[in-house]
């Protein structure tokens, strides 16, 4: 796309396809440099987006808007090496009904991965992210260096892996790594919870415990850098959320 005018673009790609990137700039007119912002992607199977030249910028690494959930199948970013290509203006994401994996730099805004087991990565950031994983055991990646206070969102039972007892949780829930005390929290809000436990349980069985019985609608239990928090989700069931810390674990990093 050489045409400066050009700002918004929606692409079918079919049954699936992979698009790629390139910077090269045809000998035609036009011949501008592109200066796209916003692109809607759908496809009925697998969408991976790649690049032309890991040298320079390409046309991606202005987008501000990016729209796959028209995307049936899988969305992927990894093909995107080099740091200076991947999406560095991105302010709002909307995922595929499959599986997402997107990498986000030096921005800040809404991102919701929607339905699948999805991964979404963040680094050097300039400004707080709120994100919504959706159905599906997700992953969200924090940036560990930003000092702004990012929200991750969930907004519905369908939201959580459930667990039948404390031990299930360990590597088969939706995972929050690089989480920062007192300044990123958990939103639960969506959920109508009324109680959550004031301090760390003394085990994880002791966690999920509190909430199997009805003492608390959350409770959590850290030990190391890892926190497991168990949520009563009702005739749905117990979910639940590990977060990866730097070392410690408040109450208030959980708001109901």
């Amino acid at each position: 796309i050489d045409d400066t005018d050009v700002k918004t673009v929606t692409v079918d790609l079919g049954s699936g396809a992979t698009l790629t990137f390139d910077d090269a700039i045809d000998a035609v007119a036009p011949t501008g440099t592109p200066t796209l912002t916003q692109l809607t992607l759908t496809s009925s199977g697998d969408v991976t987006l790649a690049e032309g030249n890991i040298a320079v910028a390409m046309t991606a690494a202005g987008i501000t808007k990016l729209n796959v959930s028209g995307v049936s199948g899988d969305f992927d970013t990894s093909s995107i090496g080099a740091a200076s290509n991947t999406f560095d203006a991105l302010t709002e994401f909307n995922g595929a009904i499959g599986d997402d994996t997107i990498f986000v730099e030096t921005s800040g805004g809404t991102y919701n991965s929607g339905s699948g087991a999805d991964e979404i990565s963040f680094n050097n950031m300039t400004g707080e992210v709120n994100v919504t994983g959706g159905a599906g055991r997700d992953i969200v990646n924090l940036d560990a260096t930003n000092d702004e206070a990012d929200d991750v969102y969930f907004t519905s039972t369908s939201d959580f892996v459930v667990v039948a007892n404390a031990g299930a949780a360990a590597g088969s829930v939706d995972l929050i790594t690089n989480f920062k005390t007192t300044q990123d929290e958990v939103d639960l809000t969506s959920l109508s919870l009324t109680t959550k436990a004031a301090a760390n349980a003394a085990s994880a069985t002791a966690a999920f415990s509190a909430v199997t019985g009805g003492t608390v609608d959350v409770a959590w239990y850290l030990t190391g850098t890892d926190v497991t928090v168990y949520v009563d989700l009702g005739t749905a069931g117990i979910g639940a959320i590990e977060l990866d810390v730097a070392s410690t674990f408040v109450t208030g990093d959980i708001e109901i």
